[in-house]
C-alpha cells in the first residue's frame, strides 16, 4: 500500500509524517502512522542551507527576468 507523506519544515527540522502498514501476525494489514524527524542540513548533504547556491541563484535570476 502506498501513501502520500506529510512534510512540514519548522526552523532548522523537517516532519515527516507517512502512513504505514506492516503484517500482523495473522498475516492481516495493520495501519499505523510513522513520524520522522530530520535535521534540515541532512538535505543538504551535512551543509549550510542558507548558504549561497550559485546554481539557484542563476534559476532565480531567469525566473526573475535578470539574466
Amino acid at each position: 500500500m502506498w501513501s502520500y507523506p506529510a512534510v512540514h519544515v519548522a526552523e532548522d527540522r523537517v516532519l515527516i509524517q507517512y502512513n504505514h502498514f506492516p503484517l500482523d501476525m495473522a498475516g492481516q494489514r495493520a495501519r499505523g502512522h510513522r513520524l520522522k524527524v530530520l535535521p534540515l542540513s541532512w538535505f543538504y548533504g551535512g551543509g549550510d542551507p542558507t548558504s549561497e547556491n550559485p546554481t539557484l541563484s542563476r534559476i532565480e535570476g531567469h525566473v526573475r527576468g535578470e539574466i
